[in-house]
């Protein structure tokens, strides 16, 4: 008997009538199928519980190589901006040599500065 057979069965009977052995045994095996039981909802619990740590699992798994990724490519950038710095203070050092040179060979021969 399936649960609205067991509604419908339940308003027709005359509720002075008392049920018999098999009635009764027929609505307990009714109810058994259609109502969950604690354990039943427990257990499904346990399933989406289950279900949703594994997809954050995933979602975090993502998020943390998106962020590894861009924590190398930051490394990265500041690595070569290192590098150009370095080779800025070089040229910059060369440049002060050159201008020291020039002035120098500028003073010797006679010639106005050009520029300081």
């Amino acid at each position: 008997m399936c649960y609205n057979a067991f509604i419908m069965d339940t308003r027709n009977q005359n509720l002075n009538h008392p049920l018999t052995v098999g009635q009764f045994q027929e609505h307990v095996e009714t109810l058994t199928k259609v109502v969950a039981t604690k354990f039943d909802v427990q257990e499904s619990e346990d399933r989406v519980k289950q279900y949703m740590d594994q997809k954050m699992t995933e979602k975090f798994d993502k998020v943390m190589n998106s962020v590894d990724k861009m924590a190398k490519d930051v490394s990265a950038i500041r690595q070569e901006q290192s590098m150009k710095l370095g080779r800025d203070d070089r040229q910059d050092e060369g440049i002060k040599n050159v201008k020291t040179r020039v002035t120098v060979v500028e003073q010797r021969v006679g010639i106005k500065p050009i520029g300081t």
